[in-house]
């Protein structure tokens, strides 16, 4: 039996609207978000082509993403169609999957069916349990390294559906390649990582150990340091059963006090910082009222009210401060933009770093808050977190397409000082900059030629070159017959970038032709709508 006599059961619908949500790992792609515009015209193209016997998935175009410690993990560039087949054959188990999942006091999340736990709860599990020791573990390569072959077993045992089984890990192994390996950022491989995990989680169990377990990353309490030991020989062993390895620079053993207080680190940190910028507002006001040598020299600091109670002796300087006290707690900005100073004056590369998942946890909340605020203080150290932090490229591309239309130049000077500065950058990271300069008002001259070049250079990683051309095609400056050629040479995936590079120039009648000789494929022409929709068309 092959994928032609699973189609009639295959809710591409469905599986189509879960394949165009953004991905993880990935910056914007045009096709992203087309699931429920592209219509019934798509998947019962993709049916018949099923019926058929007509499809293959494309070789999924792999993108090295960085982790801490400059190694990378591999995300898969899928078409829509390749991305929907997947749901769809992964979604036709999932509730046999769920069915036969440990509960969610176990397993918190990357289930068949969500929703998940919030990570928030994993961490502080160990907590609850009060005992003297907790393991912190994490699984080495942990979707490239499932093996196709017993993960197919896996999921005939669990579902008791051979055909359902084997067609996943046919689909796979023709998908990258390779006998191993999941696609990252999808829901589908979410489940399978699961359920392919199951019979560790299960072994942890039956030997008696407070287990929990989020995606790759384990927590586990233990009664003394040597329990703690054995349970993770046990872990490693049942782990090594998979095919897999934990990783040995993530695995380690805490003292509970030691492990809540990592836990809690960057709100305390953030509650620490609060209380010490309202207390010396506090004390900076007392001085200024104390150390005043008429009233005439706190107008405008203290309201009439106070100045008459002082002047009469009916108001202490006390009452003054017990008063204004709500008033000089300092703003959530203001907070964020303190701790984010604060965490940057021990990043790795300082004499006094914080630990790695301390640093981490204090520099993400702090941006996020800077994003949302659009507060201008992160960018005097935007140039340098995106050279020595490359994994942190994706939060500082979000902070600073906010502030791209707030101050573009600052921003633009950013970037430019990123991509012309000869430093080595991976394409994932290229991509996310020129998804920041898409949002600015124009395109210098000199970043336009940097683009046009990698767009043009067949040595580039095709994610960068078809990002470069899209930013290009944003300011109507990329090269048609380059796109051509670009069209004819880049792996399927790619089409969409170039259909709507295209489409951004589409006021230029060559341009136009060469839409309209690409026209035919649905997801084509959601992706040109969206384009002329952000262009006021």
């Amino acid at each position: 039996m092959s994928l032609s006599d699973l189609a009639p059961e295959l809710d591409l619908a469905n599986a189509l609207l879960a394949a165009s949500r953004r991905r993880n790992l990935l910056p914007p792609r045009p096709d992203q978000g087309v699931g429920g515009e592209v219509g019934q015209r798509f998947h019962e193209a993709l049916r018949h082509r099923l019926l058929a016997e007509t499809y293959s998935p494309s070789r999924a175009y792999v993108v090295p993403v960085p982790k801490p410690g400059y190694t990378t993990r591999p995300a898969s560039v899928m078409t829509l169609e390749d991305r929907t087949v997947y749901e769809a054959l992964v979604s036709r188990l999932s509730q046999r999957i769920e069915q036969q999942l440990l509960t969610r006091e176990v397993v918190y999340a990357h289930r068949a069916v969500e929703p998940r736990r919030p990570y928030r709860e994993f961490e502080e599990a160990p907590l609850h349990d009060a005992r003297p020791y907790v393991v912190v573990a994490d699984v080495f390569g942990y979707y490239e390294g499932i093996l196709h072959d017993m993960l197919v077993d896996r999921l005939i045992t669990v579902t008791g559906d051979r055909i359902g089984s084997q067609a996943i890990g046919t689909f796979l192994t023709q998908l990258l390649g390779a006998p191993r390996g999941l696609p990252q950022g999808t829901r589908a491989s979410d489940a399978l990582a699961t359920v392919y995990f199951d019979p560790v989680d299960r072994a942890m169990l039956r030997h008696g150990y407070r287990y929990v377990r989020y995606g790759d990353d384990v927590r586990m309490t233990a009664d003394s340091f040597s329990n703690a030991r054995e349970a993770i020989a046990r872990l490693e062993s049942s782990v090594r059963g998979l095919g897999l390895a934990l990783n040995g620079s993530k695995t380690r053993v805490f003292r509970l006090e030691t492990y809540q207080r990592n836990v809690s680190d960057a709100n305390a940190a953030r509650e620490e910082l609060k209380e010490r910028m309202h207390r010396a507002r506090i004390d900076a006001l007392a001085a200024q009222v104390e150390e005043a040598e008429t009233l005439d020299e706190l107008e405008g600091v203290l309201s009439d009210d106070m100045l008459w109670g002082l002047y009469s002796g009916d108001v202490t300087v006390a009452d003054i401060l017990a008063e204004m006290s709500p008033l000089l707690e300092p703003t959530i900005q203001q907070v964020a933009e303190g701790l984010f100073t604060d965490t940057l004056a021990r990043a790795p590369w300082s004499d006094q770093p914080l630990r790695r998942e301390a640093f981490h946890g204090r520099f993400v909340r702090s941006l996020k808050l800077m994003t949302e605020t659009k507060s201008v203080v992160g960018l005097a150290d935007a140039e340098r977190l995106l050279y020595r932090l490359p994994d942190e490229t994706e939060e500082v591309a979000h902070y600073l397409r906010a502030l791209a239309e707030v101050v573009p130049e600052r921003v633009q000077a950013i970037v430019r000082a990123s991509l012309l500065g000869g430093g080595f950058r991976h394409e994932w990271q290229e991509a996310w900059l020129y998804a920041v300069l898409g949002l600015c008002p124009s395109l210098p001259d000199d970043l336009a030629r940097h683009a046009l070049r990698v767009a043009a250079d067949e040595d580039r990683g095709w994610l960068a070159r078809a990002s470069a051309l899209v930013l290009l095609a944003r300011f109507a400056r990329a090269d048609r017959h380059l796109a051509a050629r670009m069209w004819e040479l880049a792996p399927a995936p790619f089409r969409s970038e170039i259909i709507a590079a295209a489409a951004w120039q589409a006021a230029d009648g060559d341009w136009e032709r060469f839409l309209n000789g690409c026209k035919g494929d649905p997801v084509h022409e959601v992706v040109v709508a969206h384009v002329r929709q952000a262009q006021g068309v």
